[in-house]
């Protein structure tokens, strides 16, 4: 039978039950005949034998036949009874009723219950005037049974106050299409109790579309089973609407303050209530000098940051203006932007102008100020700011015999100062208006089809409107009435003297231009040059792109041509050798072309990052050198090295690049020298200094040169010198101009001399910057010896992707000593890691780019482990090799970096240091 209650959609709770209930013991036979009951039971509703259908405590009519049914039920099987029904009081008047009863014993073959029965009118009135209240607020009332798995709503007024009853609700609620397929798993959970709350898409009656819903419910339990299910649905689009409103607005904001740390080299945000800053984005300068990890207080890192990084003479200007008590001043004046130029010391420690920034943010959550401080490089700007100044001055000179008329006009009184007038009767009449105070007459001395065209850029109004938005300078070409009648070409140009709030003072030229516009047709023919011009560059690049496929498809044919010869010989060891060999050099030689076009790239994009690092020259050159050597003898060529005075200091650069560039020369050497020539590289310092010298490395030849034609162009990327009836030398052709961007990065230059059948000779000029303390150099005749690893069978994790290169990975490894298990992605190194014991993986070698979960977050993850290995040491392998990707491997807390194809000696070797050999 069904458990009725009020007919709403609350079972309520009772507290103190056997305090306050009245009891009664009760026959249950046709007559419920009542054998006992408490004082209190009696007098509330009258002592009866039984309950009847007229007396004291009869039940009520429209109860009575469930309620019955219902207690007869329970007593079959001995079961406890619990329900809310309605009674007739002693006084005849109607009262809810809780009833509570179990089984005591028999009498007459019939049960016997004690019951405790609870007056709960007052709760049943609240239960009304809630739903009262829900209905008001939300949009549907619903009341699910899942022993009949019914489901019953019932429409607010506005929602038309329908109501639905659906049998085998959760059953069929696939093929009902009332709730959305991603959202039915919710309802199930709230259905079962599982959940109160959840954002569902509804179809609502009627309707073809899908609507945002907020479902809540109660389940109500009974011997801890769900006897039902009551709540609520109420639309929500319009809030889903704004939040994803929200959600776009806070990527723009994310979007925007990325640009904003990409824009600059430094970025600190002070909080002007606090006095704490927050270092967001920092150079080499400032990492070394502040704290970059929490805040700290400002003043004293800020008196730090001035003495290690402003010029001597600059520091008292930089300490008044970031001072904290002027930048509040600043603000209060209503000043939300500030400047000051000071000479501030980079990362090669030099001291070049910088505009120190100051921009206020107001923080609407305190209605306080934080300070956004940054700086940008003005070194070039100021120079040429000077410079300009100087041309200024120069310019008073030359302009008189340049201009045919030179007046000086303040645009606001029409003062007027003549430097130069036009004697002739080609005087435009213009210049009579200017000296009578008058810029914008139209109807005397412009030729009627450019009135409007003189007033938008020469009236006086458009030209203190220019003026007063920045800029420096107006010019045009106008058709003038002469006093001869005529009507010439003048050329107008109007240049700003100085500005303030009352007066505005310009200078105005005039120049006869009526023979510069004949000249108009030659100028369109210097244009098709320049078009044709830049049709011959876009060739260019096309050709080298024919070039690069057929450079990438040479070494790629003779990888998979020896690749097919091997498996043909597997029981000819030489020939298999030999097939290995030609493949390792053609994929160092397509591995060369890649890195060229990838190295182009970064220089091109201004991701090229210079570092510094303790090196010797003669070190350097000798590598460079042993590196050729083979090369070299296998063309029976003589390979000198030589190393003159200041060659043994140690100095600080990035060797990784000098190298290339010396590895980029010498190759090219190497290969356009002919069998039995010479090949020299050299280095010397060539100007010695306190904290820096000069070092000329040069790289000659006696080998093919190079045409004087092809000299001025050889920097330039993608081009190669032909050889008559075609190309003859392979490559990118982007070695010489990566050598020479690396040199420009080093702040060094690099020349050529060469003649066609005498060779080449390159000279590379560097400043270098002194180590503070040097090492022992290699004595000569030191070599490095090739290491041998051998482990002793340390666990190793690989999480790669890739089948091939997890097969590769596992194999070198192994080789090694080493015990491997792999991973195919980030999340699955994750589990695995979690799922081992302490100590089980002695590294991780994880790949970046992975689907289902990348490797940086998976080392994240990792090092958020609550465990003692969550250090373990993880080394990034993958095939970016930028610096950005690096930076943000070390972020996420990788131990090492290595990029692919990598080479077995080298993962070894990181391994080796790793592990604690």
């Amino acid at each position: 039978m069904e458990d009725k209650t009020a007919g709403e959609n609350v079972k309520i709770e009772y507290d103190n039950r056997n305090l306050l209930g009245e009891t009664v013991v009760i026959r249950l036979d046709e007559d419920f005949t009542v054998l006992s009951g408490s004082p209190e039971f009696f007098l509330s509703y009258g002592k009866q034998e039984r309950f009847q259908e007229d007396g004291g405590y009869s039940l009520y009519d429209e109860d009575r036949g469930w309620v019955m049914d219902m207690f007869y039920e329970k007593a079959a099987n001995g079961d406890p009874v619990s329900a809310e029904f309605r009674l007739k009081t002693a006084c005849n008047s109607i009262r809810w009723v809780h009833c509570e009863g179990k089984k005591t014993g028999e009498e007459k073959g019939y049960p016997i219950y004690q019951f405790v029965v609870f007056d709960v009118t007052e709760q049943i009135q609240k239960q009304l005037e809630y739903r009262l209240a829900a209905e008001s607020s939300v949009d549907v009332l619903f009341e699910y049974l899942p022993e009949k798995d019914t489901l019953t709503s019932h429409e607010s007024q506005k929602m038309g106050g329908r109501e639905y009853t659906i049998q085998g609700y959760m059953q069929n609620l696939k093929g009902l299409k009332i709730v959305h397929p991603d959202d039915q798993k919710l309802v199930e959970d709230m259905m079962n109790g599982r959940i109160n709350s959840a954002q569902i898409r509804i179809r609502y009656p009627e309707e073809d579309s899908y609507t945002w819903t907020l479902m809540q419910g109660d389940a109500l339990r009974e011997n801890g089973r769900v006897q039902k299910v009551i709540g609520t649905l109420k639309n929500i689009s319009d809030e889903m609407a704004r939040a994803q409103e929200l959600k776009k607005l806070e990527r723009e904001s994310q979007i925007m303050a990325a640009s904003i740390l990409t824009m600059y080299g430094e970025l600190i945000v002070l909080d002007l209530k606090t006095r704490k800053y927050m270092v967001h984005k920092a150079d080499d300068s400032t990492q070394a000098t502040l704290e970059t990890t929490q805040a700290a207080d400002f003043a004293e890192d800020n008196r730090k940051y001035a003495m290690a990084l402003i010029h001597p003479e600059d520091r008292q200007r930089f300490f008044d203006f970031f001072n904290l008590d002027f930048m509040k001043e600043q603000i209060d004046l209503g000043q939300r932007k500030f400047f000051t130029q000071v000479r501030r010391k980079n990362g090669a420690g030099e001291y070049r102008w910088c505009e120190m920034i100051g921009t206020a943010i107001k923080n609407h959550e305190n209605d306080e100020y934080n300070i956004l401080l940054t700086f940008r490089d003005i070194d070039e700007l100021r120079q040429a700011k000077q410079e300009k100044e100087q041309a200024e001055h120069r310019f008073i000179s030359a302009v008189n015999a340049f201009y045919d008329a030179i007046y000086e006009y303040e645009l606001h009184t029409g003062e007027i100062q003549v430097w130069k007038d036009i004697p002739s009767d080609e005087k435009p009449m213009i210049t009579k208006l200017i000296k009578n105070g008058v810029m914008d007459e139209r109807q005397y001395g412009i030729h009627p089809d450019y009135y409007q065209e003189f007033d938008e850029k020469l009236g006086r109004k458009s030209l203190i409107h220019f003026f007063e938005t920045g800029q420096e300078s107006v010019s045009s070409e106008t058709l003038y009435l002469c006093e001869d009648g005529a009507y010439r070409w003048y050329d107008t140009q109007i240049q700003l003297l100085d500005r303030d709030a009352q007066k505005t003072r310009v200078m105005v030229c005039f120049k006869n231009v009526d023979d510069v516009r004949k000249e108009e047709e030659r100028k369109k023919e210097v244009l098709r040059g320049a078009l044709a011009l830049a049709e011959e560059s876009n060739n260019a690049k096309s050709d080298f792109l024919s070039r690069m496929s057929h450079d990438i498809r040479t070494p790629m044919n003779a990888i998979i041509g020896m690749t097919a010869i091997a498996e043909a010989s597997v029981d000819d060891p030489g020939q298999v050798r030999n097939c290995l060999r030609k493949i390792h050099e053609s994929a160092d030689f397509l591995l060369a072309l890649i890195n060229d076009v990838l190295d182009m790239s970064k220089i091109e994009s201004g991701k090229m990052n210079i570092v510094a690092e303790p090196f010797w020259i003669r070190q350097l050159i000798r590598g460079a050198a042993d590196m050729c050597r083979e090369q070299s003898e296998q063309k029976k060529q003589r390979l000198l090295c030589e190393t003159g005075s200041g060659t043994d200091h140690c100095y600080l650069g990035d060797t990784l690049r000098l190298n290339q560039i010396l590895m980029n020369l010498l190759t090219n050497a190497v290969k356009y020298t002919g069998e039995g020539g010479t090949v020299r590289v050299s280095a010397e310092r060539i100007r010695e200094g306190r904290k820096a010298d000069v070092i000329r490395i040069r790289v000659e030849d006696n080998g093919i040169g190079i045409s004087e034609e092809f000299q001025k162009k050889i920097f330039q990327p993608f081009e190669q010198e032909d050889a008559g009836a075609g190309r003859v030398f392979e490559g990118s052709g982007l070695g010489l101009s990566i050598t020479q961007n690396l040199v420009h990065l080093m702040n060094g230059q690099i020349s050529l001399t060469s003649r066609l059948g005498e060779g080449s000779c390159f000279d590379v000029t560097l400043p270098m910057l002194k180590a503070e303390e040097e090492e022992k150099i290699p004595e000569d005749g030191e070599t490095e010896t090739k290491e041998k690893f051998h482990f002793r069978g340390e666990k190793i994790l690989i999480v790669e992707d890739n089948e091939l290169n997890r097969e590769i990975a596992v194999t070198l490894l192994e080789m090694a000593g080493l015990e491997t298990e792999t991973a195919v992605d980030g999340k699955d190194a994750v589990d695995k890691y979690t799922d081992s014991d302490i100590g089980y993986y002695q590294a991780v070698l994880m790949d970046i780019r992975m689907p289902v979960m990348d490797g940086l977050e998976a080392v994240r993850r990792i090092r958020n482990l609550k465990r003692e290995d969550a250090a373990v040491p993880v080394i990034a392998m993958t095939a970016n090799a930028f610096r950005d990707e690096q930076l943000q491997a070390e972020k996420a807390g990788m131990t090492a970096y290595l990029t692919k194809p990598v080479e077995a000696r080298v993962l070894y070797k990181v391994l080796w240091k790793c592990l604690g050999y």
